[in-house]
């Protein structure tokens, strides 16, 4: 009994420290993001390796950092969404919710035009979470909860300010697609869609 008490403290101790190393990052994020909250524009130090890495200065707030960092960062030149701006912008509200929260579809594994059918057919789901984010509480079981919640508040119809992340699906691949024009390796890793695809 004292050997499985003793165990059980050391994961509870871990698991509060864990927790307490969690919580103290997201402070020092929100006292950054605070600091600039009325700046309309700000820019990012960043600094290269060797390999040309290019790699931020900050570590509590910055574009490639943890999703709550993500979530607070806007563009400050927005733009009005094109047809094609909609449907990035589908796709990365898709990629930022991962798993769909009524079936438990995995949404990076279907294709393209499933995606995109998927963000259209839960239109009213998105709108109610744009106008009550507290009441409607399934944004919160998204991989990405915090980036999901800031892709619902935009207005489709109004100036976009969002970073939308465009699938970077065997990078390597893609590069080879791009400068060859294989159009058939083009759609197996993302860089172009389905002819009939919107």
């Amino acid at each position: 009994a004292h050997k499985r008490w003793v165990r059980h403290a050391a994961l509870t101790h871990k698991a509060n420290a864990t927790a307490r190393r969690r919580a103290m990052r997201e402070v020092r994020t929100l006292v950054v993001a605070e600091k600039f909250l009325d700046e309309e524009e700000f820019y990012f130090a960043c600094h290269f390796d060797f390999r040309g890495r290019l790699y931020y200065a900050s570590p509590d707030l910055y574009p490639q950092g943890r999703d709550s960092q993500r979530a607070l960062l806007e563009l400050a030149q927005g733009r009005e969404l094109s047809p094609s701006g909609l449907v990035a912008l589908a796709l990365h509200g898709a990629g930022r919710l991962g798993t769909c929260p009524w079936t438990g579809a995995k949404l990076s594994t279907i294709s393209i035009r499933e995606r995109l059918a998927w963000v259209d057919a839960h239109q009213d789901d998105i709108q109610r979470v744009r106008e009550a984010p507290l009441d409607a509480g399934w944004w919160e079981h998204a991989d990405d909860p915090w980036q999901f919640l800031a892709y619902c508040l935009v207005e489709p119809d109004g100036v976009c300010h969002l970073p939308v992340q465009v699938d970077g699906t065997c990078n390597g691949y893609q590069n080879f697609a791009a400068l060859s024009g294989d159009v058939g390796l083009a759609h197996a890793v993302n860089v172009a869609v389905e002819p009939d695809a919107p």
